[in-house]
């Protein structure tokens, strides 16, 4: 259990509505750092938003609005974190926060898949491709060209092939050296993705002593 005021409080927060103006007042204190880019929001990119009805924008206007506060308080649990003492508490609660971000983007791509025309649906897959600011990433051109390609490749494949791998969302990151849970930095964090997952879940990759 927790400190009982404090419980309380979270449950009021958990269940009202917070006042969108104290929110967004807030917010303004916990930017993004300038060093770490892949915090912003990104946002739709303009040949995809162009072909977009109004409900759908509306939609993703709603989604862009979740992930503003959690942006914000990803940031502020970072602003807390001494990094040379990073605690189990704090890389777990890094690691639940960043992963809903990620997959907050999934869904806001999922969401715009009916917009798009079939043979570019791969676009909407879950990506470990950074997003640079633009939802689709920067080279919008360039990957649907590659779709196009590939809806041309799989007509010519029999079917009951092989499978891709299977996504995992616990991925390591460009910034992670292969097996190990460091940053080129040499900063140490939780590796939410185990060598061999295997009877195994993403979660139990380090015991609790």
């Amino acid at each position: 259990a927790i400190d009982g005021e404090l419980a309380e409080a979270i449950q009021y927060m958990l269940s009202h509505q917070l006042q969108e103006l104290a929110l967004d007042e807030a917010a303004k204190n916990y930017k993004a750092p300038v060093n770490c880019d892949l915090l912003k929001v990104p946002v739709v990119n303009h040949q995809i938003w162009a072909q977009m009805g109004m409900p759908a924008r509306a939609q993703e206007m709603k989604f862009q609005k979740v992930l503003k506060l959690l942006s914000a308080g990803i940031t502020a649990v970072v602003k807390m974190i001494d990094p040379s003492n990073v605690a189990d508490t704090h890389q777990d609660g890094l690691g639940f926060l960043c992963n809903a971000f990620f997959e907050i983007n999934n869904i806001r791509r999922a969401a715009i898949r009916p917009v798009l025309n079939t043979s570019l649906a791969s676009l909407c897959k879950p990506t470990n491709i950074p997003p640079q600011n633009l939802l689709f990433g920067g080279n919008l051109a360039k990957r649907v060209k590659e779709c196009h390609e590939d809806v041309k490749t799989m007509a010519l494949i029999k079917p009951g092939g092989k499978q891709g791998r299977r996504f995992s969302p616990y991925w390591k990151g460009a910034n992670m050296d292969p097996g190990e849970g460091t940053s080129r930095s040499g900063f140490q964090f939780r590796n939410w993705q185990a060598a061999s997952t295997k009877g195994k879940v993403p979660f139990s990759t380090r015991g609790r002593g």
